[in-house]
């Protein structure tokens, strides 16, 4: 616990209180209609935190809990899943993100990163803006996965799409890193060095990101080079998430991508899987194009706030 210089105190650790878990579900009962989903999302958050997959930042007025944040840190980032200020202390937004700054850079967390949903969420992405956090708009988008799927996607001879495996680890690393663009790295700065994409693939590995598929994770090669990489886990409605996909600069435009996914979606229909789901960056207009050409649709566009803290 931590006292304020505004006289407020600050929670943190993995429990939530009794007085914290109804200023969620009070929070839940403020989304209008038309958000029943998200609101479902939000009652599930003290389940994620007794599980240990969340942790809690609390802070009160006295005794009572008068703003929550539900965080995930992961490979010295976290994000900010889920907040919520009571009504009535509207303007306390600035002052609640700094305190969760100071808590998350005391974990040696190097960067944060927030979608900021719910009743508020306008006021804190106002502060975040104001407090040198980026911008960055997303795109959601699914596909449906159909019991028999046919393509005619096909790359250059001499292309092979390979399933995953370990022995691939130190080759996807390094495309990872050499791959990545400035829009990957402005919402995961993990990209942005080689010690940071192994950080990233290990963690990956290890279900931190969802449930690994190896199944459903694949390389391209030419010439036993690896060219390509896509790497899939499952969340938890069971869909498959595309974590990452990334072909070599100097073979891009062969169709590797496209062979990539078909290879997925065929697998997917296979094992019975019927959702994939993916984020990307609205300025990474190549890879909409070729997941729209795929059969991926828009679900939703969203704002991705994210902030590197220094060491």
């Amino acid at each position: 616990m931590v006292l304020s210089p505004q006289g407020f105190t600050l929670e943190t650790g993995s429990e939530l209180t009794d007085a914290a878990e109804r200023l969620l579900v009070e929070s839940a009962a403020r989304i209008p209609p038309t958000g029943e989903i998200d609101r479902r999302y939000v009652l599930s958050l003290p389940d994620r935190v007794r599980r240990g997959e969340l942790g809690v930042v609390t802070l009160l007025k006295g005794r009572e809990p008068i703003g929550i944040f539900c965080y995930r840190s992961v490979d010295l980032e976290a994000e900010l899943v889920y907040g919520c200020l009571e009504p009535g202390s509207e303007g306390l937004e600035r002052v609640f993100l700094l305190h969760i700054l100071d808590v998350l850079s005391d974990q040696a967390v190097r960067a944060v990163r927030s979608g900021f949903s719910g009743p508020g969420a306008d006021r804190f992405a106002v502060a975040a803006i104001d407090m040198g956090f980026r911008k960055v708009p997303r795109m959601s988008m699914t596909r449906s996965v159909d019991e028999a799927e046919i393509f005619l996607y096909k790359p250059d001879p001499g292309v092979n799409v390979l399933p995953w495996s370990t022995s691939y680890f130190e080759d996807v690393c390094r495309l990872m890193y050499e791959a990545s663009e400035a829009f990957d790295r402005a919402v995961y700065p993990l990209f942005g060095s080689p010690e940071g994409c192994r950080t990233l693939l290990l963690s990956i590995l290890q279900d931190r990101h969802g449930l690994f598929l190896p199944e459903l994770s694949l390389v391209a090669t030419i010439d036993d080079q690896v060219v390509g990489l896509l790497l899939s886990s499952q969340i938890a409605d069971g869909s498959v998430l595309i974590l990452d996909i990334a072909v070599d600069s100097s073979h891009r435009g062969k169709g590797i991508g496209g062979k990539m996914l078909e290879n997925l979606i065929s697998k997917s229909a296979m094992l019975g899987r019927r959702q994939i789901v993916l984020a990307v960056t609205l300025d990474n207009e190549p890879a909409i194009g070729l997941y729209r050409k795929m059969g991926f649709r828009q679900t939703s566009i969203f704002d991705q706030y994210v902030l590197e803290l220094e060491e």
